[in-house]
């Protein structure tokens, strides 16, 4: 695969990087729940998700006061 491709790949997936980052980081999503039952950790991971939008939206608002179709269209 050319370099430029690979370059341009790992571009896409910044944002998803910055996500788990923050999830595991400050929302606590490895360490603050473990099961092994597939619908409490989908639970989990639906509250932690709820939280970074909550912050996400938060941080809209502190920065940029303008309609918030950008941030839905994201998430």
């Amino acid at each position: 695969m050319p370099e430029e491709e690979v370059i341009r790949i790992y571009g896409l997936r910044w944002d998803i990087e910055v996500y788990f980052k923050v999830c595991k980081s400050f929302l606590r999503l490895a360490k603050e729940f473990q099961s092994r039952s597939y619908d409490a950790m989908f639970a989990h991971i639906t509250i932690v998700t709820i939280r970074y939008i909550m912050l996400a939206v938060e941080n809209r608002e502190q920065v940029d006061n303008r309609a918030y179709g950008g941030i839905f269209y994201q998430f």
